[in-house]
């Protein structure tokens, strides 16, 4: 059990009834979701918190609120659920059930959290108190009825309704015992804020940041990056995990000694880009290889898209010359072997389709 210290807090009462208000008003916008409670009551008001059974069934991981029925306020003693946060500048102070024993609540912001509800996912935002001493998380029925919300409680749940409709449940943590959890994910919102940036004067934390440019390019960072303050190139000894790994080469691929054991069994492909437009408007080149006998052809294309009409001719030109049908052909992925244009090409023709996998060429190396 706590209560809030006899102490007043000032002229203004920081949760007064407008405040409770506005608070039921922004939750309705998120999903009409409820509050639940907490163990903090204000000013002299007494309530039981079950801290003990708290702790010794949840630990500072689980995302658990513990529903308690006679609290004013939700509160948290992690400062990382919050993506909002106002530090108080006196911290309020309050007794707990341990005599003498008090604690501060040092804040309050905005938590976010998610919850299942009937198979679906709810949002719903909690003005909740920060409280470093608190021994869990903890959900105010209090503050849920006082902005309109109905309360349904037996030993296996509890049911909170708004306008008659269920909008929240707490159930026991092992199916037995009487108090209450709500099982929520934190999430957090970041909208509208502003950010610090700490100046580091470190060219090593630079180059990290900035996919790991030589020292060279770092030295002219002022020159070319509006707003960017002096910065002292640093060499060091300190060998650069990422650099080494990008600078590392794939092992040489062993040629295959496989082969096609019949004319056009296997044929390859691929397309290739001239760096300039040929005088009669050429810009690609494809080519058709046949496993078999390394016959290759080509053909001049003014753009990708006549690549299915060229393995057509291809096709019924080689078959008609050679007496044998195209079994297998194989390209990489790209778009113009990849089209259900093409893909149904091929299934009508009998043809099997092997392509390569993303920018691993040599699978498809005779033609490369």
């Amino acid at each position: 059990m706590v209560s809030f210290d006899d102490e007043p807090y000032g002229d203004i009462d920081r949760y007064d009834s407008n405040t409770l208000s506005q608070l039921n008003t922004e939750n309705t916008k998120l999903a009409k979701e409820p509050l639940s409670n907490s163990n903090i009551c204000i000013k002299n008001s007494i309530i039981n918190v079950a801290s003990n059974s708290y702790k010794s069934e949840t630990k500072s991981e689980d995302s658990y609120w513990l529903i308690d029925g006679g609290a004013s306020l939700h509160c948290t003693p992690y400062l990382s659920d919050f993506s909002e946060y106002q530090e108080y500048s006196t911290p309020d102070t309050i007794n707990t059930a341990h005599k003498g024993s008090k604690v501060d609540i040092l804040g309050e912001g905005k938590v976010y959290i998610h919850y299942q509800l009937n198979g679906k996912k709810r949002e719903m935002m909690l003005k909740t108190c920060y409280v470093p001493d608190c021994s869990g998380r903890l959900f105010s029925t209090g503050s849920l009825k006082d902005t309109g919300y109905k309360e349904s409680s037996d030993k296996n749940n509890t049911k909170f309704f708004l306008n008659d409709e269920l909008q929240l449940m707490g159930f026991p943590r092992n199916n037995y015992g009487f108090v209450h959890w709500i099982k929520a994910d934190v999430i957090h919102k970041y909208q509208n804020h502003a950010f610090s940036i700490v100046a580091i004067d470190n060219s090593e934390t630079w180059h990290n940041r900035m996919a790991h440019p030589s020292h060279k390019v770092l030295s002219h960072l002022k020159t070319n990056v509006k707003g960017c303050d002096d910065l002292r190139v640093t060499k060091t000894n300190t060998i650069c995990e990422g650099c080494i790994k990008g600078k590392m080469h794939d092992k040489t691929y062993h040629s295959s000694e496989k082969r096609a054991s019949l004319p056009l069994e296997l044929i390859h492909a691929d397309l290739m880009e001239f760096p300039v437009e040929s005088y009669h408007r050429k810009k690609w080149c494809l080519i058709v290889l046949d496993d078999y006998s390394s016959l290759a052809t080509t053909f001049l294309l003014r753009s990708k898209s006549e690549t299915m009409q060229c393995m057509k001719h291809y096709v019924s030109m080689m078959e008609v010359h050679t007496d044998y049908k195209v079994k297998k052909f194989r390209s990489d992925p790209g778009g113009e072997f990849t089209s259900q244009e093409f893909a149904e090409y091929l299934q009508n023709e009998g043809i099997i389709h092997e392509k390569s996998a993303p920018y691993v060429a040599q699978q498809n190396g005779h033609v490369e």
